[in-house]
C-alpha cells in the first residue's frame, strides 16, 4: 500500500472522468477492494448519494443510487472516515447489500467542497479483511483530496449552467432591463428592450463603457451593489440615472440577484 500510494499520488491523470476511473480502479488494486465508488451527495435528500463512478470486479460498472441509513457511508456523510478492517456485516446487520456481496471489509473518506461541506464520499468494499487499515486510511486521504477537486468542478459547471441558463433567460424574456456586468471587463450583455428604454441598440449600449452612461454621482453606488451581490447580502431596489441616448438622463430602478459562488470574481445581473 505505501508504495502503491506514492505512485497514485504522482501519476493521477488531469482530465475529467479519467481522473475519477483511476483512482477508484488504483484504489481496489491497492487494498483489493471488489467495488470502489465515487458519490456524490443529493442536494435535495442529504442522506441519499448517487455514485458518479463505479470500479467494480475490475471493471467500470453503471452508476446507481442508495439510501445511507444503516449503512457505513452514513457515518462518512457526517465527515468522519469510516474504516471498518473486519466483520462488517455483523457491524451492519440492516445493510442487506452486504451480505448479497459477501464483503467483509469497507473504508470510506468524506469529500468536501471548498466551504468544507459533505459533498459525497469516496467508498471502498472488500472481501477480504483490510490488512494494514492505517496504511490503507493514509491512501483514500490522498484519493479523496483529488475525488473531492474533481466533484466540486463538476458542481461548479453544472451551477455555471444554472446560472447562465437563468440570466440568458431573464435578459431574453424580461420585461425590464437586464444586464449583466462584469467589474473588470464591463458590460458584458444587455437585453433587447434597452432600444425602447434609453434609445441604443444593444451593441451601441456595449460598446459604450457603461460607466459613462451612468451619472457620476450614481458610480459609488453601482459599485456597492456589485459588492453585495458577491457577498450574496439582500439587495435593497436602488435608483440610478443611466444617460439616454438624447443626452437626458432616465432615473431606473437597480437590482440584483445573488451571484453563484463560482461567480463571486465574475458577472452579476442587473435588472432596471
Amino acid at each position: 500500500i505505501v508504495e502503491s500510494r506514492e505512485c497514485i499520488a504522482s501519476e493521477l491523470p488531469s482530465d475529467g472522468e479519467d481522473v475519477l476511473e483511476n483512482l477508484t480502479s488504483r484504489l481496489a488494486a491497492s487494498i483489493g477492494a471488489h467495488t470502489v465508488v465515487v458519490s456524490e451527495r443529493k442536494r435535495e435528500l442529504p442522506m441519499e448519494l448517487r455514485t458518479v463512478v463505479v470500479w467494480k470486479d475490475d471493471a467500470l460498472a453503471e452508476n446507481f443510487g442508495y439510501d445511507t441509513v444503516g449503512t457505513p457511508c452514513a457515518k462518512v456523510l457526517t465527515g468522519e472516515l469510516g474504516c471498518y478492517p473486519s466483520d462488517i456485516q455483523q457491524q451492519f446487520a440492516a445493510d442487506a447489500s452486504l451480505a448479497k456481496s459477501q464483503t467483509e471489509s469497507y473504508l470510506g473518506a468524506a469529500l468536501f467542497d471548498r466551504d468544507h461541506h459533505v459533498i459525497g464520499t469516496l467508498s471502498a468494499w472488500s472481501r477480504e479483511p483490510i490488512e494494514r487499515p492505517e496504511e490503507a486510511i493514509s491512501l483514500i486521504r490522498i484519493l479523496a483530496r483529488g475525488a473531492e477537486t474533481e466533484l466540486q468542478y463538476r458542481r461548479d459547471l453544472e451551477d455555471k449552467r444554472t446560472s447562465d441558463a437563468r440570466n440568458r433567460s431573464l435578459i431574453e424574456t424580461s420585461h425590464d432591463l437586464c444586464a449583466e456586468l462584469s467589474p473588470d471587463r464591463g458590460l458584458l450583455k444587455i437585453s433587447e428592450n434597452v432600444h425602447e428604454l434609453l434609445g441604443y441598440t444593444p451593441a451601441s449600449f456595449i460598446a459604450t463603457r457603461y460607466r459613462n452612461l451612468i451619472h457620476p454621482d450614481d458610480l459609488p453606488t453601482v459599485a456597492e451593489l456589485y459588492r453585495e451581490v458577491q457577498r450574496k447580502d439582500p439587495m435593497v431596489p436602488t435608483n440610478l440615472r443611466i444617460r439616454h441616448a438624447h443626452g437626458t438622463c432616465r432615473s431606473l430602478e437597480a437590482r440584483a440577484p445573488p451571484a453563484h459562488p463560482q461567480h463571486r470574481q465574475g458577472p452579476a445581473l442587473h435588472s432596471a
